[in-house]
């Protein structure tokens, strides 16, 4: 008995002891990995430990040594002006929306124009107060400072910049420069703005190669250089801004480039550039050849579909650059309906969420110190917010737009569509038939409808009282044949699959269906124009012609509409006129589109005499009342088609689509207020998409 007693004593470990020394357990926890988690869940081993990683001072230690480079925790997303954060980190690592939210930016209503992020700061112009915001999310610090009055928005107009941390601390003092276009678009200028003696630079002027108009994406910084890809009449240009000269000059673009480009810093500290097509990845670096000059060379090209991981099976239709991450060399691409993180050194892809909103997105590394209770809790959600279980935080819906006060999205992990009531906030899934398989048929766009909607007096209610019906529409066969089914609630069934061919080789539908009568119409994207028509009466699909000789053929400048007398109506838009057409049976007895009306689109927009956009886009459409939302240069406009009446409503950048709610709201918190249709006021649903799809 006393060798079993002596024996457990002797297997007994002594505990382990932590050191007494403060500065040496401090020393040790500064070792931790900088991830949210980890000073959150430190602070919960006992009263010492949390007294340390809650200390200021310890937090500046921390954040000092992760700095280079700091890991990527998220991306903020530029909606319509906003900067809406977004977490790429998985629990418990992944940082709730509320932590990063610039309340002055929400006071502002969408007035700015997001410059970028570097060394933990971001960069946020406001057009109408000609005043730049830089803006701390780590600690909500900001400062806003007034552009030079000299740089009046008209003569000079600001189109980009970048902020600098002119130390390692991030409160220490920062630079920024702005770059822009002067002298009707034949010169190019910038200007530094210094914290330390808050002063500005005399601008800075460079003769642009030809005209340019804009400067899109935020600078790169290489070695002591800023650089900014410059977009005019040849395509562009790469501008250089030496940080140490205070000097511009310009650099060509690769001649045999690709559309979608991305400078970048190479292995040899080389200005480096990629470009992408639908098909490849081309690798370019600028080095100094041996005659001395210094020349594009193209270094390697790869196959996209090998680059975005062969398991993804994309089908890539329409592709575009969202935004890069300098730091660690990777671009954020759209594809396919997804988003996908490319890292350019190693080539690895990786898909990070699904959506069908294409707006730039701006890569935000920080050594984030978290408050600890903040770690795991969600984000705070609005009146109108999607509540579809805890599991399904994370998880991406497609948005297919608005009618009948119901929103419809579908959800392709699940193969399913969700209808929802924002008003009452009810809810319903239906599967979709197993044979849209999402491989050799995909779907592309739905529309819902209320099954009473032709009941003049019929007051659409919620699920139990008011049957639906949805329409969705995808593309198979190899992008060679469109098909439509069609669901209604109350047999709970679809119906069989009905295809047509398609005229070109149709890649998917961008926008939500418009319907006209007793028909729903779609662009189909692709190779053409032409529009889709499905008839909910026969249940069939036909293929609609592009008018003759319009001034527009993309479906990103039109819009379908019902004219009068109940015929198929589009605009077509241009950079200088608008044209509406009408598809009316003629003499002959054939069906054809008829040009009604031209008209200048500087003066339905009220731009002025011989002002001529330069950018324009439809982004999207409130059906019950004729009105269009277009972003015209820098500004998003309502356009009432019957009239031809216009409305400015706000400056954005962005060109992110919007999707108009009608409904009869009854709001229960004030008093029963009926505020009547949601149309009028153009409730753009557009800017709470982010409780939408991140719920």
């Amino acid at each position: 008995m006393n060798r079993l007693r002596h024996r457990r004593a002797i297997s007994l470990a002594p505990p382990v002891t932590l050191p007494d020394d403060d500065d040496l357990l401090s020393e040790i926890l500064l070792h931790l990995p900088p991830r949210p988690s980890s000073l959150p869940r430190a602070s919960l081993v006992c009263k010492r430990w949390r007294r340390l990683v809650t200390d200021p001072a310890f937090h500046r230690r921390f954040r000092a040594r992760h700095r280079n480079p700091p890991p990527l925790i998220g991306v903020f997303e530029d909606y319509l002006g906003y900067p809406f954060f977004r977490s790429v980190l998985d629990p418990p690592d992944l940082i709730p929306r509320e932590c990063f939210r610039l309340r002055l930016a929400e006071d502002e209503g969408g007035q700015w124009h997001f410059y970028g992020c570097r060394h933990g700061r971001l960069l946020l112009f406001n057009r109408a107060k000609n005043e730049i915001v830089v803006w701390v999310p780590d600690t909500g610090d900001h400062r806003q400072v007034a552009v030079p009055p000299e740089i009046d928005g008209k003569e000079k107009i600001i189109w980009n910049g970048a902020v600098l941390s002119a130390a390692t601390a991030d409160d220490g003092p920062f630079r920024v420069v702005l770059v822009g276009v002067a002298g009707n678009n034949t010169q190019m200028f910038a200007c530094v703005y210094c914290s330390e003696s808050g002063k500005w630079s005399d601008l800075i002027s460079v003769a642009a190669p030809f005209l340019v108009f804009f400067f899109r994406d935020p600078g790169i910084l290489a070695g002591n250089a800023l650089y900014w890809m410059a977009y005019g009449e040849r395509w562009l240009t790469v501008l250089q801004f030496d940080l140490d000269k205070q000097t511009l000059s310009v650099i060509e673009w690769p001649y045999d480039s690709e559309p979608y480009s991305q400078t970048w810093l190479t292995e040899g500290d080389c200005l480096g550039a990629a470009t992408l097509s639908r098909s490849s990845l081309q690798m370019w670096e600028r080095k100094v050849c041996s005659g001395g000059v210094a020349k594009w060379v193209l270094q390697k090209t790869y196959e996209l579909k090998n680059v975005l991981n062969p398991e993804f099976r994309l089908k890539i239709g329409y592709l575009t650059k969202l935004g890069y991450a300098q730091d660690i060399k990777v671009m954020f691409l759209w594809a396919d309906h997804s988003v996908f993180m490319l890292q350019l050194d190693t080539l690895q892809a990786k898909k990070v969420w699904e959506s069908c909103v294409i707006a730039p997105i701006h890569p935000y590394a920080s050594t984030y110190v978290a408050v600890y209770h903040n770690i795991g809790m969600g984000t705070p959600k609005g009146r109108f917010s999607m509540r579809l279980g805890e599991d399904e935080v994370r998880k991406e819906r497609m948005f297919c737009g608005c009618r009948h006060g119901r929103v419809l999205l579908l959800d392709r992990k699940q193969n399913e569509i969700v209808l929802w009531d924002p008003d009452t906030g009810d809810h319903r899934r239906v599967g979709i038939p197993p044979e849209i398989d999402g491989k050799e048929k995909i779907v592309w766009n739905e529309a819902a409808l209320c099954a009473a909607a032709d009941d003049d007096g019929h007051v659409h209610g919620g699920f139990s009282c008011c049957p639906f019906n949805v329409a969705l529409v995808g593309v198979a066969s190899n992008n060679t044949q469109m098909f439509a089914c069609f669901y209604t609630s109350e047999t709970g069934r679809w119906s069989n699959l009905i295809f047509t061919p398609a005229p070109f080789l149709v890649f998917a539908f961008v926008d939500p269906g418009i319907l006209v009568g007793h028909s729903l119409y779609w662009f189909p994207t692709g190779l053409g124009s032409a529009i889709l028509q499905f008839d909910l009466d026969r249940q069939t699909l036909a293929v609609i012609e592009w008018p003759s000789n319009p001034n527009c053929y993309s479906h990103y400048m039109s819009q379908i509409f019902l004219a009068e007398g109940g015929y198929l109506g589009l605009v077509t838009l241009s950079y200088d006129s608008l044209q509406i057409w009408e598809r009316k049976v003629c003499s002959e007895g054939v069906t054809r589109w008829v040009l009604q009306r031209t008209a200048e689109l500087n003066k339905v927009l009220e731009l002025g005499s011989g002002v001529k956009t330069s950018h324009l886009v439809r982004l999207g459409y409130a059906e019950d009342v004729k009105v269009m939302l277009l972003c015209a240069d820098s500004s998003v406009f309502m356009l009432q088609i019957d009239s031809l009446q216009s409305r400015k409503l706000w400056e954005t950048n962005i060109m992110s689509s919007l999707h108009p709610y009608a409904s009869t709201y009854v709001a229960a918190n004030y008093g029963l207020r009926k505020f009547g249709k949601v149309s009028r006021l153009l409730t753009v649903i557009g800017k709470v998409q982010r409780w939408i799809t991140g719920a």
